[in-house]
């Protein structure tokens, strides 16, 4: 379990940081995005509990806060979030299916097993949300843009003002199965819908 925070004013995404701090303390970065060029400005990666002070968010610029849930010991910066292939970034809270990481290691012929990796790679290859077996919900820069979804499973919300894994003041559920873009006029977010894709095995729904 994740926590994913999304906005572009400091003291909101640092009470909502806060809020969300109880899905993880392994690992945690923190990226600011402008999204007047749609360029990366600044992405920093680190162990431990996220310093919630430390984050001041740049004029123009979305904050994406990833927390990772302490499921490994691994110390490897390498895969503290986002997942990275050239300029394609990508945010995940879930989970994989281990049968489904053999699977797609074997189509993909790849010997890496992070899921987030994985689902990086697919992607960025078929250039749509693929359907797979497991738990996501995610945010994605991959075509100079930012992108929300998440499949049935996982939980995410959203406001006019900001994202986040754990339900908010003001905050509904982002639509499962479909892909949005992040746009941001007059400082509200608006989720402007791109490809619908469907939820592989769902064992409960997560409205």
């Amino acid at each position: 379990m994740c926590g994913i925070v999304v906005g572009i004013n400091t003291d909101e995404v640092r009470g909502l940081t806060s809020s969300n701090a109880y899905r993880g303390s392994h690992s945690h970065s923190v990226c600011y995005y402008n999204y007047r060029t749609d360029g990366l400005v600044s992405l920093k990666r680190g162990f431990g509990p996220l310093d919630i002070d430390s984050i001041d968010i740049p004029k123009n610029c979305i904050a994406i806060i990833h927390q990772q849930a302490p499921t490994t010991e691994n110390k490897n910066i390498e895969k503290v979030h986002p997942a990275q292939r050239g300029k394609h970034l990508l945010w995940h809270n879930g989970i994989i299916k281990e049968d489904e990481i053999k699977r797609l290691q074997e189509m993909l012929q790849i010997t890496y097993s992070w899921d987030t990796r994985i689902l990086l790679r697919l992607l960025v290859d078929e250039e749509k949300v693929p359907e797979i077996n497991g738990t996501f919900a995610c945010v994605y820069v991959g075509h100079g843009f930012l992108d929300v979804f998440r499949n049935e499973i996982a939980p995410l919300y959203y406001s006019d003002t900001a994202i986040a894994s754990t339900k908010f003041e003001g905050s509904i559920p982002v639509p499962p199965n479909q892909r949005f873009c992040i746009q941001w006029t007059s400082g509200k977010l608006e989720l402007s819908p791109m490809e619908t894709f469907k939820t592989v095995e769902n064992p409960y729904f997560f409205a």
